[in-house]
């Protein structure tokens, strides 16, 4: 992961909205409220906790003093489609479906987030069609865009 932060404009919206790219929370062993000091997340308007595999505990602790501390918090599971075809190996007679639907069910509970919440999402554009599809980035890009167009027009954002 990165170490240092890196700020995106977003065009429209008059100059208002910004995407930050921090560092990477589990990498030195940050306290979860040391790392929203550090970087002043308490003084954002949310926050977007991406994982790329398995829920770590420090993702968990980062998500859970995030939303104590009053931060909107969305997390991102990416790679999903790797998860899901490790369970389907393992349970060799499993669909597709009931598969995604074991990977979503202990994500959720081990981060123990309210639904709509979590997304999870793949690169892999194999899994966006078919009888079982799963794993596109809409949802979230349009949760994102509604939380913006609030936040920026209105001044206020639902969580």
């Amino acid at each position: 992961g990165s170490r240092a932060p890196c700020v995106f404009r977003l065009p429209g919206y008059g100059g208002e909205a910004r995407l930050w790219k921090l560092p990477a929370y589990a990498t030195g062993g940050r306290l979860p409220r040391k790392f929203l000091t550090e970087l002043g997340l308490i003084h954002f308007d949310a926050a977007l906790l991406v994982t790329d595999g398995r829920l770590s505990g420090a993702d968990a602790s980062l998500f859970s003093t995030l939303r104590l501390a009053g931060v909107p918090c969305d997390v991102v599971h990416t790679g999903v489609d790797v998860a899901v075809r490790k369970l389907e190996v393992r349970l060799r007679t499993a669909s597709r479906a009931t598969c995604l639907a074991v990977v979503k069910q202990k994500f959720r509970r081990d981060l123990s987030a309210p639904d709509g919440h979590v997304h999870f999402v793949t690169l892999e554009d194999s899994c966006w069609t078919g009888a079982d599809p799963f794993g596109r980035i809409d949802g979230l890009c349009q949760r994102v865009e509604h939380f913006i167009r609030a936040k920026v027009e209105f001044g206020t954002a639902v969580a």
